[in-house]
C-alpha cells in the first residue's frame, strides 16, 4: 500500500479534471447547501477547498485498506442516528423476532412515534428537491445503504420514473427480508414513513415464503410542499399501512392476531363453551393470584378478568366499584356466572345497576 509522502501540504499544484457539467452542478449544490449550513467550515469555502478535502480523505480511507467499492457500504452519520442503530442488535435477534411479531397487523402508536416521523420529514426537506429524480433517487440510495447494513435486508431496490404530461412521480419498492416479523415491520415502517412526505403506497404484493414485499409507489401533492399539513400526512401515512394491517392478512395468519383486534373491541365479548371452562379459568387466576401475589389481590384480579373478556366496566378499583354491561335478558346466564363467581370470594353489594365487592 502506497502511503503519503513527506511534501509541502501548500495548495500550488494544480489538476484539471474533466466531469460532466451535472456532476459539477450537483458539486455546487450541495457546498452551497453545506456552506449554508456551517458557513465557518472552511471545507466548503469553495470547489477546490472541498475537491482536496474529499480526494485527502479518500485516500485516507484507502490507506486503511478500504477500496473504491466500500463506498457502498459507508453509513452517512444523519441517516445512521436516525435509524439509530448500531449493529449490536443482531446480539437480540432471537428476542427481538418473536417479540415484534404481535404488532405485525397494529397501525402506529403515533403518540410515541410522531416525533420519529418528523425528523424524517426534516431529513426529507432538507435533502431532497422533489422535482430533481436523480436528487430522489439519492436519498434513497442513503436509506437503502443504511438498511443493507443492518443485516436485516437480504436486498432493497427502488425504481423511480414519470409519465408524459404528469407531475407526479412512480415508483416501486422490492424489499428481501431474512427475518419473518421484522422484516414485516421493516416494510410497514417504510409505508408509514413514506406516508408522511407525501407518496402513496398503491398496490402492494407480499410473499410469505420468499418474505419479499413489492410495494408501488405515486407522489401525491403533499411530496411536493413544504407545508406539514399534519393532518393529512398522517391519514396517507394510515392508509399505507393498511395495505399491510388489513383484515385479509390478519384472517389468514395465526388465531391470536384476529383475537388481538377483536381484544380492542368492547362491542364484542368472550364466552365458554362450557360451564367447566370458565371454573378452569376462574380456578388458575386465583392459583396464580395468591401463589405471584396475594390473596388481597383476588377480588380485583377477577374484576380485571371480567373486564378483558368485555363483561364488565371497572369504574373505580380502589372501591371495587363496577357496572355489568351484559344484556340482561341476552346474557343472563353469564351475568349470573358473574356474580355467583364474585360471591363466592366476598359480598357483592348493588346500588342503582352499580355493583361493589365488600
Amino acid at each position: 500500500m502506497t502511503t503519503k509522502k513527506f511534501l509541502s501540504n501548500k495548495k500550488t499544484t494544480q489538476q484539471t479534471i474533466a466531469i460532466s457539467p451535472a456532476l459539477r452542478e450537483w458539486i455546487d449544490r450541495y457546498i452551497n447547501v453545506m456552506r449554508r449550513e456551517k458557513p465557518k467550515d472552511l471545507r466548503y469555502k469553495s470547489r477546490s477547498a472541498f475537491y482536496t478535502y474529499v480526494l485527502e480523505k479518500s485516500l485516507q480511507v484507502f490507506e486503511k485498506g478500504k477500496t473504491l467499492d466500500d463506498f457502498e457500504k459507508f453509513l452517512d452519520h444523519e441517516m445512521r442516528d436516525f435509524l439509530n442503530d448500531d449493529g449490536t442488535s443482531q446480539l437480540y435477534i432471537p428476542y427481538i423476532e418473536p417479540a415484534v411479531g404481535k404488532n405485525k397487523y397494529s397501525l402506529v402508536d403515533l403518540k410515541s412515534s410522531i416525533e420519529y416521523f418528523m425528523a424524517f420529514f426534516r431529513i426529507y426537506r432538507k435533502s431532497v428537491d422533489p422535482y430533481n429524480i436523480n436528487s430522489i433517487k439519492l436519498f434513497f440510495d442513503r436509506i437503502k445503504n443504511r438498511y443493507m447494513s443492518s443485516g436485516l435486508t437480504k436486498e432493497i431496490n427502488m425504481d423511480v420514473f414519470t409519465e408524459k404530461g404528469s407531475k407526479n412521480y412512480k415508483g416501486i419498492i422490492e424489499h428481501t427480508g431474512i427475518y419473518s416479523n421484522l422484516h414485516s415491520l421493516n416494510c410497514k415502517m417504510i409505508a408509514e414513513a413514506l406516508g408522511f412526505i407525501g407518496i402513496k403506497v398503491t398496490d402492494l404484493i407480499y410473499s410469505e415464503e420468499r418474505l419479499y414485499y413489492r410495494m408501488d409507489l405515486e407522489t401525491t401533492d403533499l411530496f411536493f410542499t413544504g407545508e406539514l399539513s399534519k393532518k393529512e400526512r398522517i391519514e396517507l401515512l394510515r392508509s399505507n399501512a393498511e395495505n399491510i394491517t388489513n383484515l385479509y392478512g390478519v384472517i389468514n395468519d395465526k388465531d391470536y392476531y384476529l383475537w388481538m383486534k377483536l381484544a380492542e373491541d368492547n362491542d364484542i365479548i368472550i364466552n365458554f363453551k362450557s360451564k367447566n371452562s370458565k371454573e378452569k379459568w376462574i380456578s388458575n387466576i386465583e392459583r396464580d393470584t395468591i401463589k405471584y401475589g396475594s390473596k388481597e389481590e383476588l377480588n380485583l384480579n377477577l374484576l380485571k378478568f371480567f373486564e378483558k373478556l368485555h363483561w364488565i366496566i371497572i369504574e373505580n378499583e380502589n372501591e371495587l366499584k363496577f357496572q355489568i354491561v351484559l344484556h340482561e335478558d341476552k346474557y343472563n346466564q353469564e351475568r349470573q356466572f358473574l356474580l355467583d363467581t364474585l360471591s363466592q370470594y366476598s359480598n357483592v353489594i348493588s346500588e342503582n345497576n352499580t355493583y361493589y365487592l365488600s
